[in-house]
């Protein structure tokens, strides 16, 4: 399903974005003259945040959003990352490879980082970053380490905050102050067979029944299962879009 909204008016130029974005993560000062000096469009991307505890299932899921997006013909680039160790100052960097099926695909741009110490399960200067990548594509989906109830820091940044819940969370745990409370949409990865995320998926929809709208947005909820791509679809274009265009009405 397509809609005028859903038309790509941005072509990735890969090797001008990993250059500038390299020269801003380092020095992240340089970002306006890098925005003024370089030929860089005008055109501003929908940003989007992608969060979850560890193993929630983000990569995965991105991986399926991305399919989604490419189906719609928009260009996509995907800001991932990853903890960064203390001991040795070295980071995996795995999270793009559960989207390896995108790698030769010239409308997606995919990138790691370490997380360098930042609180928040972010990067330094992630701001900076997003801000540049959002003249390149349609869309930038930015994934974050694993995080916890806290870590909401990489919302100041985007336009649109998504969050995975933990599904071992209970009645409790959804009651405390926490990143759900700060979704702008709220996914759950229910796993095929898996009672457990079937009933963690009944409470969190009483939970976001009592949720009080933001500047008139009533946080949806969607059940997906990120294996399979199952709702996925849904989650794209009548969570994603729907939000892009909430945002975007004067």
């Amino acid at each position: 399903m397509k809609t005028s909204n859903n038309v790509s008016t941005t072509i990735l130029n890969p090797q001008k974005l990993a250059h500038f974005i390299s020269t801003v993560h380092e020095n992240p000062e340089v970002l306006a003259q890098v925005l003024l000096d370089s030929d860089i469009p005008d055109t501003k991307a929908h940003t989007i945040a992608v969060t979850g505890s560890t193993a929630a299932g983000k990569s995965t899921l991105i991986d399926k959003i991305i399919h989604e997006l490419r189906d719609d013909d928009l260009t996509v680039i995907v800001l991932a990352i990853d903890p960064t160790e203390e001991e040795s100052g070295g980071a995996l960097l795995g999270d793009t490879i559960r989207m390896r099926d995108h790698y030769s695909d010239k409308g997606v741009f995919l990138r790691s980082f370490g997380s360098r110490g930042a609180s928040a399960a972010v990067t330094q200067y992630l701001s900076q970053v997003i801000e540049l990548a959002s003249h390149f594509a349609d869309v930038v989906l930015v994934e974050t380490a694993g995080a916890g109830q806290a870590d909401t820091g990489v919302k100041r940044y985007v336009d649109t905050f998504v969050v995975l819940p933990d599904t071992r969370s209970d009645a409790i745990n959804l009651l405390k102050a926490g990143h759900h409370r700060h979704a702008d949409i709220l996914v759950v990865n229910v796993r095929a067979g898996s009672q457990e995320d079937e009933r963690f998926f009944a409470l969190l929809q009483s939970f976001a029944q009592t949720l009080p709208p933001k500047d008139g947005w009533r946080v949806p909820m969607f059940r997906v299962n990120a294996e399979t791509g199952e709702g996925v679809g849904k989650l794209a274009r009548e969570g994603l879009y729907v939000h892009r265009d909430f945002i975007q009405t004067p």
